[in-house]
């Protein structure tokens, strides 16, 4: 797969932003690992709640062809 054919970083980070929103009810978050391998984008997200020391994350797989949902998965992370 080209990367012509695959979703660009803006628009994954859209995608998961609705996610957040719908999922977890989060606006504010950061995107701290993404990485474009075969067809799919795997990124870590990190957001606090209010009055937490520590942060909480998210791994997250869509599909790089169409954007889709694959893997949303909450106190987990990618490594690279």
């Amino acid at each position: 797969m080209s990367e012509k054919d695959t979703i660009t970083f803006e628009e994954v980070r859209k995608k998961i932003e609705a996610h957040m929103k719908i999922a977890m009810k989060i606006e504010d978050f950061d995107i701290t690992f993404a990485k474009l391998e075969a067809d799919e984008w795997r990124v870590n997200i990190e957001w606090k709640k209010e009055n937490e020391t520590f942060s909480n994350t998210i791994a997250v797989t869509l599909d790089a062809k169409t954007g889709e949902l694959k893997v949303f998965q909450k106190d987990k992370f990618w490594r690279w």
